[in-house]
């Protein structure tokens, strides 16, 4: 026999709720917070709704998922001995638009991306541009660096992202 609790119990204020809406409700205040609007007080927003939302294609995220799994060494390197603990939160290979940024910052609305050699032939600098062109549209800014940037001045790299994300963070 199911006790009261699994069956349905009493809440605060004393209606019969089954104890799943109430895991649910529970876990949805947990994700709120208090954010003021401008000259105003503070109204709860869920998490995911202080985000910057940008449309993108669904069928990049299968496609985002495999990238973030089969990373190159220099993504792998900025993302663990970087990123990955850096505030505010960079996500990795995130479907932005028709493209997959390498790292996006949200907050910052900064797009990172690691080069590798085929970036630099006469075509794939066109397509970067493109690229580029049509994420500044969105609002962001976009950041390249080299492969071998990575690999020799990985200390430049870091302190030039903490830079800009600074810069992007700061009113105006």
């Amino acid at each position: 026999m199911r006790n009261a609790h699994q069956r349905g119990a009493l809440c605060a204020h004393g209606e019969l709720r089954n104890c799943l809406y109430q895991r649910q409700f529970r876990a949805r205040r947990r994700h709120t917070t208090l954010v003021p609007p401008r000259g105003g007080a503070a109204l709860p927003r869920r998490r995911w709704e202080l985000s910057m939302s940008i449309d993108y294609e669904h069928k990049n995220v299968a496609r985002a998922k495999i990238l973030r799994k089969n990373a190159t060494p220099q993504e792998r390197k900025l993302w663990y001995c970087f990123l990955a603990s850096y505030r505010p939160r960079f996500q990795r290979q995130k479907p932005i638009d028709c493209f997959i940024a390498d790292f996006y910052c949200s907050e910052a609305k900064l797009i990172i991306e690691i080069d590798g050699s085929q970036h630099f032939s006469e075509e794939g600098a066109q397509r970067d541009l493109f690229r580029t062109e049509k994420l500044e549209k969105h609002g962001l800014q976009v950041v390249r660096f080299s492969n071998l940037q990575i690999d020799t001045e990985f200390q430049n790299v870091c302190a030039y992202i903490d830079i800009v994300v600074k810069e992007m963070l700061q009113p105006k």
